[in-house]
């Protein structure tokens, strides 16, 4: 292994730990929405032990892309996510069907394509898993973008759900670079996001937040919406 791969691969293990961490933190949270917000700002920890979803799952097998590859191949990618798919880890109905046609022997790129009469998902699961391959790739900003429009095209073929995981890698790569820096503020590094993704609703969002006066979540939320629509 070169030492530019192992340094590589050491950020992309940490940001799996971290996503794993925050992933089933947030699942001890799903459905209670009347307990969320007290605990959130009382800084209140349920009890263990606390269960990862389907984000972890696939974002590990992102992760062992990137160990045997250097790079995303996306053929090795779907045979991964299909071998290890798991009903019990909370897959959202258009994954478990995608993932079921995948591991019958289904073309990825058609399977993927097909979803939601032909318009491909523009769900946030490619954002979800996508954090390995930003500090994966934090040093090489032109690498996190590409990778992580191959990542996320072999489950979400719609454009807005592309865009969605480039912001996603991109912000992941940013937090890594700058972690021993003063931390920007939020419209300086919604800026530099912004500059990556693809024009589309995504990106426009994107601006909308970084205009956003208020720090409520709520108000945040009914400015930019809160994925209903999907």
């Amino acid at each position: 292994m070169d030492v530019l791969h192992a340094e590589r691969l050491a950020r992309a293990r940490e940001s799996l730990e971290g996503l794993s961490v925050g992933d089933s933190f947030g699942e001890c949270y799903f459905g209670r929405r009347d307990i969320v917000r007290d605990h959130i700002k009382d800084r209140i920890l349920l009890d263990g032990p606390w269960r990862w979803t389907d984000d972890t799952n696939m974002a590990v097998s992102i992760y062992d892309n990137l160990r045997k590859h250097g790079e995303i191949l996306q053929d090795d990618l779907a045979a991964s996510f299909a071998h290890h798919y798991n009903r019990s880890r909370g897959y959202g109905a258009g994954a478990h069907r995608l993932l079921e046609e995948i591991k019958s022997g289904a073309q990825w790129q058609e399977a993927s394509r097909s979803m939601f009469g032909g318009s491909g998902s523009f769900g946030n699961g490619a954002a979800m898993r996508i954090a390995p391959i930003g500090a994966y790739f934090a040093d090489d900003l032109d690498a996190v973008v590409e990778n992580a429009h191959r990542s996320a095209e072999v489950t979400h073929a719609h454009p807005e759900g592309i865009a969605g995981a480039i912001a996603v890698a991109v912000a992941a790569s940013l937090a890594y670079t700058l972690r021993h820096k003063e931390p920007p503020k939020r419209a300086d590094f919604i800026d530099q996001v912004f500059n990556h993704v693809p024009r589309g609703e995504v990106r426009s969002k994107l601006r909308r937040a970084r205009d956003i006066a208020s720090d409520r979540v709520e108000h945040a939320a009914d400015i930019l919406g809160t994925g209903n629509a999907i």
